[in-house]
């Protein structure tokens, strides 16, 4: 589970942020696969937590509360095998997720964060 900060900058001054925890589920297709690469696309769907919208307007600090949310978006990664036999690996990702925050009054800010990945893996 990752969270995500999203801030907003203006003249290098944090003037409004959110935390955002996405849950998703993916359906792959694995256009090459073998025993040294495993590259897929694929699409993904699921929930999306926000914390409380903070704002700063240089006098005041406010924030909204907000609620968690549907999110849908799509993926790409590579699996790379590094030993023989191809258990060991490392695995590159990138994952774009369309992501609204509703912050009340039929208003929303689109947040719409990717995220990039880079860790080991283990296939048994």
């Amino acid at each position: 589970l990752t969270a995500i900060d999203a801030d907003v900058d203006e003249n290098k001054n944090t003037v409004a942020g959110v935390t955002v925890t996405p849950i998703t589920v993916g359906l792959n297709w694995h256009p090459i696969r073998n025993d040294r690469v495993d590259w897929y696309l694929g699409l993904v769907g699921g929930r999306i937590g926000y914390g409380d919208f903070k704002y700063n307007d240089n006098t005041n600090t406010s924030s909204v509360s907000t609620e968690s949310d549907t999110v849908w978006g799509a993926q790409t990664a590579v699996d790379i095998g590094v030993s023989k036999g191809g258990r060991w690996g490392i695995n590159l990702g990138l994952k774009w997720l369309k992501a609204d925050l509703p912050v009340g009054n039929n208003q929303e800010i689109q947040v719409d964060p990717i995220i990039l990945r880079a860790m080991g893996t283990f296939r048994w």
